[in-house]
C-alpha cells in the first residue's frame, strides 16, 4: 500500500537471518555450505551481451550435498585464502587439515559454468597466478609449459578421458585450459544439447531484492 514502511531487517526468502543465525554460532573453527547447486552453460544465454553478463539468466542445476566445496571463515581466526576458498588458513590452534568443519543449512548457488568465453579467461587467469605460464607466452609455449607441469608430453591424447595427469595446484583448471587450446572443448560441445531454463526462485529472489532494496 502506499505509503507503507518496508521492513528492511528482513531479506527476501530469508537469506540475510540465516546468515546471522551461522554467524551466531561460528567458534573461530572453519564451516562450510551445506549444499550447492552449480550452473548449467547455456548458449541462448551467452549468444547476447545483454544476458551473458546476467547470472538470471544461467539455469541452476539440481541442488546436492557437495562435500568440502566450500569454507565459511571466522574473520578472528582466519590468516589466509587458498585459491577458491575451499579450506582456507587460520591461525593456530584453528582449522587443522583434519578439521573439515561444521556443515551449516546454508547453500551456494555456484555460477561457474556460464559461457565458453568465460571459462577460457577463468582458467588462463589461474594458470597465470600460479605462474605456470607467463603473460605474452605463444600459444605453443603455453602448451609445452603446461603439458610439463602436469607431467605428460606433447604426444599425449588430452581429448581422452582416460588420459591422467599429475595433480598440482588447480590442476584441473591447467588441463581443461589444455583441452581447449588443443581443440577438444568447442562451441559445439561445451554448451549442453538437451533445453535448460533459468530457475523461477533465484529470479523471483533476485528481483524482490531488487526492489526492497530501492525502499530502504
Amino acid at each position: 500500500a502506499k505509503g507503507a514502511k518496508t521492513n528492511c531487517s528482513l531479506s527476501p526468502y530469508g537469506v540475510a537471518e540465516k546468515i546471522e543465525a551461522v554467524r551466531g554460532s561460528i567458534d573461530g573453527e572453519r564451516v562450510r555450505f551445506g549444499f550447492v547447486a552449480k550452473s548449467l552453460a547455456n548458449r541462448h544465454a551467452c549468444s547476447s551481451d545483454a544476458t551473458k553478463s546476467d547470472v538470471r539468466a544461467f539455469p541452476l542445476n539440481v541442488a546436492f550435498q557437495p562435500g568440502p566445496f566450500k569454507t565459511i571463515s571466522d574473520a578472528r581466526s582466519l590468516d589466509g585464502l587458498d585459491l577458491g576458498g575451499h579450506f582456507n588458513m587460520f591461525v593456530s590452534p584453528f582449522g587443522g587439515k583434519d578439521v573439515i568443519g561444521t556443515f551449516t543449512d546454508l547453500g551456494i548457488l555456484h555460477f561457474h559454468n556460464r559461457c565458453l568465453e568465460h571459462e577460457v579467461n577463468n582458467t588462463r587467469k589461474a594458470c597465470l597466478s600460479h605462474g605456470y605460464v607467463d603473460e605474452g607466452d605463444s600459444k605453443d609455449l603455453v602448451i609445452e609449459k603446461l603439458l610439463k607441469s602436469i607431467r605428460l608430453d606433447n604426444t599425449t591424447n588430452l581429448c581422452s578421458a582416460e588420459t591422467k595427469h599429475f595433480h598440482i595446484a588447480s590442476h584441473h583448471k591447467v588441463r581443461w585450459y589444455l583441452n581447449y587450446l588443443e581443440g577438444c572443448v568447442n562451441e559445439e560441445n561445451y554448451y549442453p544439447r538437451l533445453p535448460s531454463y533459468p530457475n523461477p526462485d533465484f529470479v523471483n529472489f533476485l528481483t524482490m531484492a531488487k526492489l526492497k532494496n530501492g525502499d530502504c
